[in-house]
């Protein structure tokens, strides 16, 4: 009878241990999975998610562009050239705007044609800007201003040396022509990584279009 005794003793003693087993072991496997935060709860390695440097937008201030004769306005931080290799004596002023924070460049062209030469030219920027375009999904936004320039910017949506392109015209005697490259092709690779840098390019490009004007 003692030994009877003895095991219904044990097994009381296991019954009410038992909580506190269950309680330990739990707490090890949550303190196992914690411990190694790339693996999955089957110890599946779960690849890191990829991180982007912190992207630091310009601000909106903008200065006037020297040296045209149109007022054009560019963001405070970017710096411009003109570009000598072409020469003005065919009506035609060019400039580079080139943002050194952001890794980008837009070159843009002012073009003094009428008549014919004016609707050859505007052709001509449209089919090139259609091809920088390809395949890709594009979003157009076409502005006009007090000024009399009628305006479309394209921006093109997926992995392109081009993302922003604008074209702009009096339909007398003014053409204005631009186009944003990437610095570094390989930036390009991932199109979610660069678009707060397209955005602000955009939104420059907007301020810029819409107080675009002769200078008298």
């Amino acid at each position: 009878m003692k030994s009877v005794r003895r095991r219904k003793g044990l097994t009381a003693v296991v019954l009410a241990m038992l909580p506190v087993w269950i309680c330990a072991i739990v707490f090890a496997v949550a303190m196992s999975e914690c411990g190694d935060g790339n693996r999955s709860s089957a110890g599946v390695p779960i690849p890191r998610q990829t991180a982007y440097s912190r992207i630091v937008v310009p601000d909106t201030i903008y200065n006037e562009l020297q040296d045209t004769p149109l007022e054009f306005r560019i963001n405070a931080s970017a710096v411009a050239s003109r570009d000598t290799s072409h020469n003005v004596a065919d009506g035609s002023w060019w400039y580079n705007v080139g943002y050194p924070s952001l890794g980008v460049t837009m070159h843009c062209t002012f073009s003094n044609v009428e008549g014919r030469k004016l609707s050859e030219a505007i052709a001509n920027r449209q089919e090139r800007m259609a091809l920088n375009v390809g395949d890709l999904v594009a979003e157009i936004t076409e502005l006009d201003n007090p000024g009399g320039f009628y305006s479309t910017i394209v921006k093109s949506n997926g992995v392109t040396a081009t993302p922003l392109q604008f074209l702009s015209t009096n339909n007398k005697d003014w053409l204005v022509y631009g186009v944003l490259y990437f610095n570094d092709e390989s930036s390009i690779a991932n199109p979610d990584s660069v678009s707060p840098i397209v955005s602000a390019v955009n939104r420059d490009i907007i301020h810029a279009l819409k107080n675009l004007k002769i200078k008298r």
